[in-house]
């Protein structure tokens, strides 16, 4: 008989058979020693798995948290361990049928169960434990007000399956999973579409769920429901509902009031009448529908059932959930059917059925009659011998002879010859191979050794074989684990861990020499299952936290190049990207990380300098922003129009400089809203300048917001081009162009001024049709 993998364990519970094997979760029906009390070991297989100490923490707080809290939703959690090769889980059995096995159901009775499993999982929720792993199967129904949740054990190690038709999306991408209860969101709202029928679509992320027209007419608010499935189906975690409240919410309000337990193919039993027959559960139960306290418990025959009878049709299946079990662990046989099916009543256990009487035996049996033949046809050849020795006698008298005793040989009894059995045969080759060292066909030989019908002396010679070919295999393993480490070889190490785990040797038996390098080994392959973790999840810093780890622990290595230079390439990348977006210091972020653990990675040192001089650049417009902002805000954002009209922008910034370019235009506009006025310097002012003089052109303009500038536009008396110069401001509002003598040529001339503000409108004085004159004196001739 096996036992728990757990030493404390397997001391206060003995196990009574397996339920169901699979290839990663054992469940097995088993007895607590000191009361008897029955519960069902789940044995989750760790080896090969990936798992670690962080997954080692997670799964004894989600173990610690079921059995302080005790959910409500869950079959109490009795006790738990974790070891190197498994962990288990101890649950106390509670009867039951699976969602899977129930047919016919009305949509308001589907929705009512639901409704159910939604309270379970809230209830696990507030214990602080996500499932992770809900599916119709793992949902359990006990009466027509109570279902349970089964399934628990994966999801506490958080390593999810691939393919699970219920998993949200994110559980097989994500090692860590920031809020696991949307996960449970997700898939109990995929089990309600798959109950329903309903039709999924998806656009982009958003889903949309459509029931079906027969399903919508027996449900109310079913518009309700539709939307509160498609919001829990959400692709992206964060955009569904936080918890299930929500959903368990919208399917009670959808249900037709007195129809969740109405009469139909389907119907709940109370909780009082009596147990419900042994289910067996999936790979992945976590607790087997057995007889709980309260309830009738099966026979002794349950540990060696016959075999289960050929299924029924759906269609033929009684209106009952669940049928009760006979005392032998048997099914109850099933009731004929009846035009119309009577009010439930409490169901009994019925006896197995009488087993027919042996017939009697004739007196005279078969075996009896050649005795009776042989003896007559003994007597008949006596009486032949007595008759033929009388007739060679004659008449003469003489006395009989006698007879001379005639040694008889004993009738041998037969006997069987003490041949040995092929277990001793195959022991006594084993020993032959041990001794030659032939430990590939030990092993083969031992595999084919059948342990249940060993005596003890066969026993002990398989154990013995068995802990000779583990040396053997361990010394093989260390060997390789040497080899392995002196060539920096990180797979043909981890796979000679493999092998010396798999062996379970006595490692207090080792020498300190190997202790440690089993140690080393063991460091060395956690940072390896770090490290492709970190890389899954693009953790690229962690990356090359674990490189470094590594390389400390096994120096040179192919693998840790390959990874180191993986994550400097994504890091180089994302910088790339942060720079074309003006994020400078998230690029040098990603760059300062390459830099700290490969300093003298080639290139590196120029990007991070041509960095650092952009972001200079970048703070110093973030000043020059500062300060055009601070002019907007103080009524001169014309001024703060110059400085950004000093400046580039590139990158992130251009869009940012733009912006403050509109918002300090739209303050200008508001504040500068006429156009310049310019106007001669006194009424009836006429412009004159002396012979071999500098010609001076005087105006006045103003604004209701400042003048920007002033232009002054002049030409020789009698030439059709403007030639224009600007004019400088002399006192408030006076501005004064200069005209020297080589340009105008002591000729009469004429102008026109036009002056600017800051928001571009424009002011005229004259115009170049209608031009003003600025005249040469002249004397008395006019000269």
């Amino acid at each position: 008989m096996e036992k728990l993998p757990d030493d404390r364990l397997a001391e206060s519970y003995d196990l009574e058979g397996v339920i169901q094997a699979g290839e990663a979760t054992v469940v097995f029906r088993g007895r607590a020693r000191a009361s008897g009390d029955p519960v069902v070991a789940k044995v989750l297989r760790l080896s090969g798995t990936g798992v670690g100490e962080v997954h080692r923490l997670r799964f004894l707080k989600a173990v610690s948290a079921l059995i302080k809290n005790a959910p409500a939703g869950v079959p109490p959690l009795k006790d738990a361990a974790w070891g190197p090769e498994a962990a288990v889980l101890l649950f106390v059995p509670v009867p039951g049928t699976r969602l899977t096995q129930l047919t016919g159901l009305t949509p308001s009775q589907a929705a009512h169960i639901l409704e159910l499993a939604a309270a379970s999982v809230g209830s696990l929720h507030q214990a602080a434990v996500a499932h992770l792993n809900l599916a119709p199967d793992n949902i359990l129904v006990v009466s027509a007000d109570r279902v349970y949740l089964t399934g628990l054990g994966w999801g506490f190690l958080r390593i999810p399956g691939s393919g699970a038709p219920f998993a949200a999306p994110e559980l097989r991408k994500a090692v860590d999973l920031a809020e696991p209860q949307r996960c449970d969101v997700f898939s109990l709202a995929q089990i309600a579409v798959e109950l329903f029928g309903a039709q999924v679509v998806y656009e982009d992320e958003e889903a949309r769920v459509t029931l079906p027209q027969p399903v919508r007419e027996k449900l109310q608010n079913w518009q309700e429901l539709e939307a509160c499935l498609a919001r829990c189906l959400h692709e992206d975690p964060f955009e569904r509902p936080a918890s299930v409240g929500e959903l368990r919410q919208a399917l009670a309000a959808a249900v037709l009031p007195g129809t969740a337990e109405e009469e139909g193919t389907v119907r709940l039993l109370p909780e009082e009448e009596g147990g419900v027959p042994l289910q067996e559960a999936g790979e992945e139960a976590a607790t087997v529908i057995l007889p709980a306290e309260g309830l009738p418990e099966a026979g002794p025959s349950d540990e060696a059932a016959p075999p289960e009878p050929e299924p029924t049709p759906a269609s033929e299946q009684p209106t009952v959930l669940a049928a009760p079990t006979g005392e032998e662990g048997a099914p109850a046989p099933s009731p004929e059917p009846s035009p119309a099916p009577a009010p439930p009543e409490p169901q009994v256990p019925a006896p197995p059925p009488p087993q027919p009487a042996a017939k009697p035996q004739a007196a005279p049996s078969r075996s009896k009659l050649p005795w009776v033949v042989g003896a007559v046809v003994g007597l008949g050849l006596l009486a032949g011998l007595g008759l033929w020795l009388f007739s060679r006698g004659g008449s003469v008298s003489a006395p009989a002879p006698t007879p001379v005793p005639v040694p008889t040989r004993p009738t041998p009894v037969p006997t069987t010859a003490q041949q040995p059995s092929e277990a001793s045969s195959l022991l006594a080759r084993g020993e032959l191979l041990a001794e030659g060292e032939q430990w590939e066909e030990l092993r083969e030989l031992l595999a084919g050794v059948q342990e249940a019908g060993l005596t003890p002396e066969e026993r002990s010679k398989y154990e013995a074989l068995r802990t000779r070919l583990a040396a053997f295999e361990q010394r093989r393993a260390l060997e390789g684990l040497r080899r392995s480490l002196k060539a920096g070889d990180v797979s043909g190490l981890r796979r000679a861990l493999r092998d010396f785990e798999s062996v379970k040797g006595q490692e207090d038996a080792l020498s300190a020499e190997d202790r440690h390098l089993v140690s080393q080994a063991r460091s060395i392959n956690q940072v390896m299952t770090r490290l492709a973790q970190e890389e899954k999840a693009q953790r690229w810093e962690q990356v090359l936290s674990e490189v470094q780890n590594l390389e400390r622990l096994l120096p040179g290595t192919r693998e840790a190049a390959a990874a180191q230079e993986r994550a400097a390439q994504a890091l180089e990348q994302q910088a790339k990207v942060a720079e074309s977006q003006g994020n400078y210091p998230q690029a040098l972020h990603f760059l300062q990380t390459v830099e700290r653990y490969l300093p003298a990675r080639p290139g590196l040192a120029e990007k991070i300098a041509r960095l650092r001089e952009a972001q200079g650049r970048q703070e110093q417009l973030r000043k020059v922003l500062d300060r055009a902002a601070q002019l907007g805000n103080e009524g001169k954002p014309e001024q703060g129009l110059a400085l950004l009209a000093e400046v580039a922008a590139n990158g992130g910034m251009a869009a940012e400089v733009a912006k403050l370019k509109e918002k300090l235009a739209a303050q200008l506009s508001a504040l500068d809203s006429g156009a310049p006025a310019v106007t001669p310097p006194a009424p009836g002012y006429k412009w004159e300048y002396p012979k071999g003089q500098v010609a001076k052109v005087e105006v006045k303009a103003s604004d209701d917001h400042g003048v920007a500038r002033v232009t002054l536009f002049f030409r020789k008396k009698g030439e059709k081009s403007y030639r224009s110069l600007p004019m400088s401001k002399t006192s408030a509002g006076t501005y004064v162009g200069e005209i020297v003598p080589a340009t105008h040529g002591n000729e009469d001339l004429e102008f026109y001024v036009l002056a600017e503000d800051h928001s571009g409108h424009q002011g005229l004085l004259a115009s170049p049709d209608r031009p003003l004159e600025v005249r040469r004196k002249r004397g008395l001739f006019g000269l």
